[in-house]
């Protein structure tokens, strides 16, 4: 998943701030929120 403000990367293998590796995007809560830029959760994009 990428962050459609700012370009960051979710990668679930890797994890992010707060969320576990191996956690799957659809299992990130909701309240969430991209730790580059502060955008929400809906604001990521699946990558092509």
């Amino acid at each position: 998943m990428k962050c459609s403000v700012c370009g960051h990367i979710f990668d679930p293998a890797k994890g992010d701030e707060g969320v576990a590796p191996g956690t799957d995007f659809a299992d990130v809560a909701a309240t969430w929120i991209c730790p580059v830029c502060g955008a929400v959760k809906d604001k990521f994009q699946e990558l092509k």
